[in-house]
């Protein structure tokens, strides 16, 4: 189980933790059942203030009776960032979803999520870092797992649309003996010919 004292642990392993328990949608209703009493004197003549910041609800709750004050985090904050707002972008990108159908679905209902700027910040200043550390890292042993025997590689391509009209092809080579890509290769239809030529191209 998570240790309440999650600021003693590193990053990765918070979000490892976190992923592995159950999380909930809990409404605000609800919620504020839980905020309306003192936790030091059991009163209920307390002033709750929320804010909420992406998809992450702060409440400063004060009581007028013991007069004591203190804040409440609704997910743990890691370096100036909602771990919730961290995870929706991460599974968007890895579930293959459009981020702005996902936030718009989230948003229909009421659930609090952070705005499409919001994902676009931690897709460029953090997914994409961490992807490519997993990668090189996966891909150097790869590498250093080919025997004397030499490779059977096998590849294949794909394009962004059906037919003869793609603008993006991609193609990946593929280690069938260790079952990993060696290389991945980007082709737009104007570096060749026609959309036709762009596996080729890639493969090459």
């Amino acid at each position: 189980m998570c240790s309440p004292s999650l600021g003693k642990w590193s990053p990765s392993k918070i979000v490892q933790c976190l992923i592995k328990k159950p999380n909930y949608i809990v409404f605000q209703s609800q919620l504020l059942l839980l905020l309306s009493m003192c936790h030091f004197c059991l009163s209920t003549a307390v002033t709750v203030t929320s804010v909420l910041k992406g998809s992450m609800l702060v409440a400063v709750i004060k009581c007028s009776k013991c007069k004591s004050n203190w804040g409440w985090h609704s997910q743990p904050n890691i370096r100036g960032y909602a771990v919730g707002d961290i995870l929706l972008s991460g599974a968007i990108i890895f579930s293959g979803n459009l981020p702005k159908k996902s936030l718009r679905l989230l948003k229909s209902i009421g659930i609090a999520c952070p705005s499409a700027r919001s994902f676009f910040r931690h897709q460029n200043k953090h997914i994409h870092y961490v992807v490519a550390k997993l990668w090189n890292s996966q891909h150097h042993q790869l590498l250093q797992g080919i025997g004397e025997e030499g490779l059977l590689i096998g590849g294949d391509g794909r394009c962004d649309s059906m037919g003869y009209s793609a603008k993006y092809g991609s193609y990946a080579a593929i280690d069938l003996q260790q079952n990993g890509i060696l290389h991945a290769e980007l082709v737009q239809s104007n570096e060749v010919k026609s959309s036709y030529h762009m596996e080729l191209e890639g493969l090459q």
